[in-house]
């Protein structure tokens, strides 16, 4: 049996984009200071929110133009967010190489000590 979705007024829709606007805003204040725990705990609110979120069928074109930048902005501050994502990406893959390395000097090598 498939289950129609009821297409939300346009102020619920308005409500929800603007919490959402204001999830991404925190995660990516967040991301800016360091803060990936944060982050990931905003995305899966953000992410459960997103996947709510329906046009509505009505409105007015001013509301649903609205609804539209809202939607680009959204956008937008979510490419930024992917930015900074792929920037830690980088830097934990470096840390990540770093200890390989490491790792297989040691082996190499051995763990001698230098005497002065």
């Amino acid at each position: 049996m498939i289950m129609e979705i009821d297409a939300p007024s346009v102020y619920e829709a308005s409500a929800l984009c603007d919490a959402l606007f204001t999830q991404m805003s925190n995660m990516l204040v967040a991301a800016r200071a360091g803060d990936w725990p944060g982050v990931i705990q905003g995305q899966t609110r953000y992410i459960e929110q997103m996947q709510s979120l329906r046009m509505p069928d009505s409105g007015s074109a001013e509301a649903r133009e609205y609804l539209e930048r809202q939607l680009k902005g959204l956008t937008s501050m979510e490419a930024e967010l992917t930015t900074l994502l792929n920037a830690r990406k980088t830097q934990l893959q470096e840390v990540l190489g770093d200890v390989g390395t490491r790792r297989k000097l040691a082996r190499s090598y051995g763990h001698r000590q230098h005497l002065s």
